[in-house]
């Protein structure tokens, strides 16, 4: 008898198609809702981490811009402002605004400077500031701005505007400070509110913002202008790459130009280029008439290591089916399918006139009831044949 006619072959067969057919659809099924799954997982941890950063950012800078309009709006402030220019306090009026900014910066901890520029750009009240304290700048120190891009920029807004300058690299005497100090600058005008020179410009209030508080918090993703210029998130030899900063002229869109018209522009997205995936997301800044980009690079490899885990826990779980049916099936054909063909074999002896090998029977079952059933066959047949012997 051939092999795939045998009745163990016919029910190891019937195990495996029964336990392997159900378990690869269902396997493979669970697998691809899974991987998908784990997918939109990663991308939407990638989002999420962009997402705060975002609002985090935001958040800083609409409270800078809320500190400048504070500022020109303090008591000190508007009580110079309402004072004629020749008044002989005015000198007082100078030292009670240096103390309320000095108090100030103090308490916020996020300022480089905090000034007071007059209309025409000298400064009248600067605080210096840096991680440890704070000092109020003496009157022979005291430079004029009004040269100043930021300057000219807003002394004739109109009151309660604001202007917000580029994040760059702060300098001093014309040179980028070193270390370096990414700064952004808000800035606000005044008027003089009584005297003779009232309604006329009194000048501007700027705050030097120590951007380095948020900017050393994004870690793997990408901080850049939008020009391109990387501020933060990357390697520190591609930071600053504009001219009017270090002036290497690193910039992403010359290191990914295929995508780069997928993300300038848009307020957010995602693109996959087959190597590395990209959450981008606009960074609105208050106040200001340009914006930003983070931008999450992660590398396929990366967000499909948990999927592929998983594909091997998979196969490694259908390998375990397979095993299991397999051992089933060597179960049953000892138990049920041997017993069969063992009696199989011992009938094709009896029909063959063997009559006196005795049918060992061990199955207490359904195969051991018919095993006695042909063993009291067998020896009925025994017993005939001696009988026909005494009769002859």
């Amino acid at each position: 008898m051939k092999f795939y006619n045998r009745i163990r072959f016919k029910i190891a067969l019937g195990f495996l198609i029964v336990t392997l057919i159900p378990a690869t659809i269902i396997g493979f099924y669970a697998n691809y809702v899974s991987t998908n799954t784990l997918l939109a997982q990663e991308y939407n941890n990638q989002k999420e981490l962009v997402r705060t950063l975002n609002n985090s950012i935001e958040s800083f800078l609409g409270s800078a811009e809320d500190d400048v309009l504070f500022l020109s709006l303090s008591t000190p402030m508007q009580t110079y402002l309402a004072q004629s220019t020749s008044s002989n306090n005015k000198k007082q009026l100078k030292k009670d605004i240096a103390k309320e900014f000095y108090a100030f910066a103090r308490q916020r901890k996020i300022y480089y400077q905090i000034r007071y520029l007059d209309e025409n750009g000298q400064e009248i009240v600067r605080i210096d500031s840096n991680k440890r304290n704070s000092h109020i700048v003496r009157e022979k120190k005291l430079q004029n701005k009004g040269d100043r891009g930021y300057f000219k920029n807003s002394v004739g807004l109109a009151v309660g505007d604001m202007f917000v300058s580029k994040l760059d690299l702060n300098r001093e005497h014309g040179k980028v400070e070193v270390p370096h100090k990414p700064v952004i600058r808000y800035a606000t005008p005044v008027q003089y509110t009584s005297g003779p020179h009232k309604g006329d410009s009194a000048g501007i209030i700027i705050t030097n913002v120590a951007a380095s508080v948020f900017l050393d918090k994004i870690a793997d993703t990408a901080l850049v202008d939008n020009n391109g210029f990387y501020m933060a998130g990357v390697n520190k030899d591609k930071l600053w790459g504009s001219k009017q900063d270090l002036g290497s002229n690193e910039n992403f869109k010359t290191d990914h130009a295929n995508i780069k018209d997928q993300i300038f522009g848009l307020k957010s997205g995602q693109i996959d280029d087959g190597e590395y995936a990209y959450i981008f997301s606009q960074v609105k800044i208050p106040g200001a008439t340009y914006e930003w980009y983070l931008i999450a690079k992660k590398s396929m490899d990366k967000i499909l290591a948990s999927v592929n885990e998983f594909q091997i826990t998979f196969l490694s779980i259908l390998a375990a089916s397979i095993f299991i049916a397999l051992l089933i099936a060597w179960i049953v054909d000892s138990r049920i399918t041997r017993p069969i063909e063992n009696l199989t074999e011992m009938a094709n002896k009896v029909s063959k006139g063997q009559i006196m090998i005795k049918i060992d029977v061990s199955d207490k079952g359904e195969i051991g009831e018919l095993a006695h059933a042909f063993e009291r066959m067998r020896v009925s047949m025994v017993k005939a044949f001696e009988r026909m012997k005494k009769r002859s």
